[in-house]
This record gives C-alpha cells, sequence and structure tokens, in this order.
C-alpha cells in the first residue's frame, strides 16, 4: 500500500527528475544559440572583411588614377609655360599689347560689378 511519505518521495524524484531534464533543455538550447550566434558572427565578419577589401581596392585605384592624371596635367603646364615664354620672346610687341587688352577688360568688368553693387 501506498503512504503519503512514499508519495512525497516518488514526487519529489519526479520533480527532480523534471528539473534535470528542463535544465538539459535549456543548456541545450543555449548550445545552439551559441553556435548560430558563432556562424553569423563568422559570416558578418567575412562579409565585412570583403568589403572593407573591395573598399581598400577601389580607393587605391582612384588614388592610382589621380596621381597619373595630375602628372599628366603638371606636364602640360610645364609645355603651356615654355611655349608662351617662348611666344614672349618672340613677339614681345605683340605680348604686351594683350597683357594690356586683357588688363583693360578685367577692369571694364570690375567696373560693371560696382555699378549694379
Amino acid at each position: 500500500m501506498e503512504t503519503p511519505q512514499s508519495r512525497t518521495t516518488g514526487l519529489e524524484a519526479k520533480a527532480r527528475q523534471a528539473m534535470q531534464e528542463t535544465r538539459e533543455m535549456a543548456q541545450e538550447g543555449m548550445d545552439k544559440m551559441e553556435q548560430a550566434a558563432t556562424s553569423a558572427s563568422s559570416r558578418l565578419s567575412s562579409t565585412a572583411h570583403g568589403a572593407v577589401d573591395k573598399l581598400s581596392g577601389f580607393a587605391s585605384q582612384a588614388k592610382a588614377t589621380l596621381s597619373d592624371k595630375a602628372a599628366k596635367l603638371k606636364d602640360v603646364q610645364s609645355h603651356v609655360v615654355a611655349d608662351t615664354r617662348q611666344r614672349i620672346r618672340e613677339k614681345p610687341m605683340a605680348a604686351l599689347a594683350i597683357a594690356a587688352a586683357a588688363g583693360f577688360l578685367v577692369r571694364q568688368l570690375f567696373r560693371m560689378g560696382r555699378r549694379h553693387d
């Protein structure tokens, strides 16, 4: 026959077993969440590294292109300056007349600007 004490002992055992199963299930759930988070973190990290590498490549390419264009522009500038100096040496009076005309036009533009203010 079953006594109240044996019933209590049986219930306590069942309660302990249920608690143990609950702990184990909770631990399994935590382990799975940790694995999922680690996996997601790894994927995100590799994606971010790929994006940074691409941006770095684009920046390097842009820098190289800009450096090349700057060198070409400097070369063109030196040719224009050399050509202008040569023309001034060849025709100094024409260069003086052109400079005077340019100065006159600039002066007229500034005068017109002051009248409108």
